[in-house]
C-alpha cells in the first residue's frame, strides 16, 4: 500500500512537471499551423496525392495529437465514425469503447465530436475525436491520453492552439511565442528513428484497415442490395398471385358484399326508427316531469303570495308603513318568478302539444 502511495505521488510530479510547459515547438505544415511541447515528436503519414496526416506524441506516454487533413469534403458523422473504428482495430485498443457521436465545436469550426474510452492493462485512457469542414476540405483532429484531469486539460491546450487558415494564405500562422528556444537550436537536434519508423508501421497498418473496412462496407452493400432485390422480386411475385385469388374470387365477393349491404341498410334503418321513438317518449318524459314540478313551485308560490297579501292586510290596519314596504318589495319578487315559470311552463306545454301529447 505505501510503495503504491509513494508511486502514485512520483506519477503526479512527473505529470506536473511535464504539463508546466514554457518551451514549445512551432510547426507549419501546408495550411495548418501548430505549437506542440519541445520534448514531444513529430511524424508525417501523409500519402502523396492524398489525405495530409501529421501525428505529434510524447514518446515517454500514450499521449499523441493527429491532425487529418482531406481534400473532399465528406460526412463529419462517417468520417469520424471510420476513424474511430480503425482505431479500434490497432493493437492496445481491444477494450475500447466508443460513445454516440454529437454536434460540437473546436477552435470556432462547427464540429462533429466523438469520444471514446480504452482500457490496456490496468490504465484507463480516452480519447477525443473532432470532424470538421473549411473551404471544402474535410479536417479530423484527434487526441489521446490518460483518463485524468491534468493530462485531458494539456491535451486540449495543444489542440487549442491548432489554427485552420485558407489553403491558398499559408503565410498567415501565428505568431510565436516561447521562452529559452530558437529555431536553429530545434533544427540541430538529434531525431531519434525508431518513432517514425513505428509510426510509418503503424500508418501503414492504418491503411490496410482502412482498405479492409472499405471492402468490407462494399461488400455488405452488395449482399444488401442483393437482398433487397430478392426481396422485390418475391413482393411482385406474391402481389401476382394474390390478384389472380382476387379475381377469381371478386364475383362470389361482390354478390356477398350486396346481399350484406342490403340487410345492414334494413336493420339500420329499423335501428333509426327505433332510436327515434325511443328519443321521443323520452324526451316527452323529461318535459312532462319538468312540466310537473313547474306547476307545482308555481302551487307553492301562489300559496305563499296568499299568505304576505293576508299579511299586508294585517299591518295595513295597523298602519305599519315600513314592514308593509318590505311585503311589498317581497310580493314583487315572487311575482317577477311566477311569470318567469309560467312562462317555462308554458313553453314546455306547447313543445307536448307539437309532439302529439
Amino acid at each position: 500500500m505505501i510503495k503504491r502511495v509513494i508511486l502514485t505521488v512520483v506519477a503526479l510530479f512527473m505529470a506536473v512537471g511535464a504539463y508546466c510547459q514554457d518551451t514549445w515547438q512551432y510547426i507549419s505544415k501546408e495550411n495548418i499551423a501548430f505549437k506542440m511541447p519541445e520534448n514531444w515528436k513529430m511524424i508525417n503519414t501523409s500519402k502523396p496525392m492524398g489525405a495530409m496526416c501529421v501525428k505529434i506524441f510524447d514518446p515517454n506516454s500514450a499521449q499523441f495529437v493527429e491532425i487529418r487533413a482531406e481534400r473532399v469534403k465528406i460526412n463529419l458523422k462517417v468520417r469520424a465514425n471510420d476513424i474511430a473504428t480503425m482505431r479500434s482495430q490497432q493493437k492496445n485498443f481491444d477494450y475500447m469503447q466508443i460513445d454516440k457521436i454529437q454536434a460540437s465545436k473546436f477552435n470556432g469550426h462547427e464540429a462533429q465530436e466523438l469520444n471514446y474510452t480504452n482500457t490496456y492493462l490496468n490504465d484507463v485512457y480516452c480519447g477525443s475525436i473532432y470532424s470538421f469542414v473549411k473551404e471544402g476540405y474535410t479536417y479530423t483532429v484527434e487526441y489521446y491520453g490518460e483518463n485524468n484531469p491534468a493530462t485531458q486539460k494539456f491535451l486540449k491546450q495543444i489542440a487549442s492552439t491548432i489554427n485552420i487558415n485558407s489553403a491558398d494564405k499559408k503565410e498567415n500562422m501565428p505568431t510565436l511565442e516561447q521562452k529559452n528556444y530558437t529555431q536553429k537550436r530545434w533544427a540541430n537536434q538529434e531525431i531519434d528513428r525508431s518513432a517514425e519508423i513505428a509510426a510509418q508501421e503503424a500508418a501503414k497498418a492504418q491503411a490496410q484497415a482502412e482498405k479492409e473496412a472499405l471492402k468490407a462496407r462494399e461488400k455488405a452493400e452488395k449482399e444488401a442490395a442483393k437482398a433487397e432485390a430478392q426481396a422485390e422480386k418475391d413482393a411482385q411475385k406474391a402481389m401476382k398471385a394474390q390478384m389472380k385469388a382476387d379475381k377469381l374470387s371478386a364475383k362470389a365477393e361482390r354478390k356477398a358484399i350486396k346481399k350484406e349491404l342490403a340487410q345492414q341498410k334494413k336493420l339500420a334503418k329499423a335501428e333509426i326508427a327505433a332510436k327515434k321513438k325511443f328519443e321521443k317518449e323520452n324526451n316527452v318524459q323529461k318535459l312532462q316531469s319538468t312540466k310537473k314540478s313547474l306547476e307545482k313551485e308555481l302551487t307553492s308560490l301562489a300559496s305563499e303570495q296568499l299568505k304576505l297579501q293576508n299579511e299586508y292586510g294585517e299591518l295595513q290596519l295597523k298602519n305599519e308603513v315600513k314592514k308593509m314596504e318590505k311585503i311589498q318589495a317581497k310580493q314583487t319578487k315572487l311575482s317577477d318568478k311566477v311569470i318567469k315559470l309560467s312562462k317555462e311552463r308554458d313553453a314546455i306545454s306547447s313543445r307536448l302539444q307539437d309532439l302529439g301529447y
